[in-house]
């Protein structure tokens, strides 16, 4: 599975919860859990909050997409420290 590919495709509710659907079982994955600087929920949204607040990649990758957007917060609490 490639977070990034399903990223890619959202676009409207269907799409952004395959990519939450994805997004969930690559933290299952004890393999992927390595992966993943971010393991409380806690962490994950100061995190993506984080990302959000300290780039402005969100408007210039999705603009006025609001179910990216919200695919892109998600995917930043993975990886954002």
């Amino acid at each position: 599975m490639d977070l990034n590919k399903i990223l890619e495709k959202v676009s409207d509710e269907a799409s952004f919860l395959e990519f939450a659907k994805a997004l969930h079982l690559d933290n299952k994955n004890k393999k992927n859990r390595r992966e993943w600087e971010n393991n409380t929920i806690a962490d994950f949204l100061e995190s993506a909050t984080a990302y959000f607040e300290d780039t402005n990649f969100m408007e210039k990758q999705v603009g006025k997409n609001p179910w990216k957007k919200f695919a892109l917060f998600l995917y930043a609490g993975k990886f954002y420290e």
